[in-house]
């Protein structure tokens, strides 16, 4: 059994079950996949895949034990190529984040600013996700750790730690009638049309989730992804918003009115995810420190460490 033989099975679910797919990432042919899949069968004497019509369609019930194991081989490999590098090649590698739009662009953003003043030679490759997504990626060990929302499930092997709270506001046209509003209530922007977020994403179900607790229901004539097309949306006049307040810049938006939201809505946590066990160069804790400065690197070691 190779590591290689591992990799294949991984690639193929990561792939959502694609040998082309798989065989593309691995920079090799479909029919390589395919011999690798069947040679690692033939030592394990049983099918790790579910297959209909020659294609592979769903993991078997010994696929999802391999499977398993496999990643976590393959972590632990990519582990210790990591250990010789932090020995010899300190400022030097590849970073890759698993977040979403709004914590890359207004958290992430400003943090490798000025993180690439003093590591000028790391790369870093962000991947935009849903909250389960993150998680995912920071579990098959493609990313070495997430920034986001939590998912509703988590696998026992992620580590999450609150980097820090997400409040909320709500954005409205310049001159709306909301901005007169000496307290806002949420029958007062229960009255308007809203453009909000997504209900897949935690954001989106958190503000329908406080209206529908107070018996209202309002509507929302614009569901989008994104922070920015909620903040041009307003405006032009489209709707009032609910938004993070890390989304905002006060130089940059201008042109829609800012109004406080404390106690409207419940208060939330950006989480740092990490899988557990897993090796984080130096670089790594740099980065997250300039994040969430409250998460030292023996925190998050211990963390790591902790059953």
């Amino acid at each position: 059994m190779t590591l290689q033989q591992l990799r294949a099975i991984c690639e193929i679910v990561a792939n959502g079950f694609s040998v082309t797919r798989a065989a593309d990432v691995m920079c090799t042919t479909q029919p390589a996949v395919s011999k690798l899949v069947a040679l690692i069968e033939g030592e394990l004497g049983g099918e790790i895949f579910v297959r209909s019509r020659s294609r592979i369609i769903e993991l078997t019930e010994l696929g999802e034990e391999v499977i398993v194991l496999a990643r976590r081989m393959l972590n632990d490999s990519t582990a210790l190529g990591d250990i010789a590098a932090e020995r010899f090649q300190q400022t030097k590698g590849v970073l890759h984040i698993a977040t979403s739009h709004a914590h890359a662009r207004y958290v992430l953003l400003p943090a490798i600013k000025v993180f690439r003043k003093t590591y000028e030679e790391v790369d870093l490759v962000l991947k935009q996700q849903t909250p389960s997504g993150i998680v995912a990626m920071v579990l098959s060990g493609e990313c070495q750790f997430g920034l986001g929302t939590l998912p509703t499930r988590m696998s026992d092997d992620i580590v999450a730690l609150p980097a820090y709270p997400i409040e909320r506001c709500i954005i409205t046209p310049l001159g709306h009638p909301l901005t007169k509003c000496k307290k806002l209530k949420l029958e007062d922007v229960a009255r308007y049309p809203l453009v909000g977020y997504e209900q897949v994403a935690a954001a989106g179900r958190a503000v329908m989730d406080s209206f529908r607790q107070a018996g209202l229901r309002p509507r929302t004539i614009i569901r989008a992804p994104d922070a920015d097309f909620l903040k041009g949306a307003v405006a032009a006049g489209l709707g009032v918003s609910i938004i993070q307040s890390t989304a905002l810049d006060p130089d940059q938006d201008s042109n829609i009115a800012i109004l406080p939201a404390r106690g409207l809505f419940p208060a939330t946590s950006a989480y740092l995810t990490l899988r557990r066990g897993s090796f984080l160069r130096g670089y790594t804790y740099d980065l997250i420190s300039l994040i969430a400065p409250s998460l030292s690197r023996a925190d998050i070691q211990e963390a790591m460490r902790r059953n």
